[in-house]
């Protein structure tokens, strides 16, 4: 279903001048060479200073290890 409504918007594109804006996860479609393409990832300090605010604005955290919490994750983002 979905590379049906990518090929669908992909030819709502090349047929107007409408401007669409498409993300997925890495390697989910083959993306014609003709659609341009930008990566965009995020850096491990943004992930941490985000997950760092999310486990300190919850209380349920305070009692856990914060930092294997945060461990965990930073490595999980970085096979990504």
């Amino acid at each position: 279903m979905r590379l049906g409504v990518f090929n669908e918007l992909n030819t709502l594109i090349s047929e107007s001048s409408v401007k669409v804006l498409i993300t997925s996860r890495p390697s989910i479609y083959e993306i014609p060479p003709s659609v341009p393409t930008l990566k965009i990832s995020a850096a491990s300090h943004d992930i941490e200073a985000y997950i760092k605010s999310k486990i300190e604005q919850n209380p349920k955290f305070t009692q856990l290890d914060q930092d294997k919490i945060l461990s965990m994750i930073l490595e999980k983002a970085s096979v990504m």
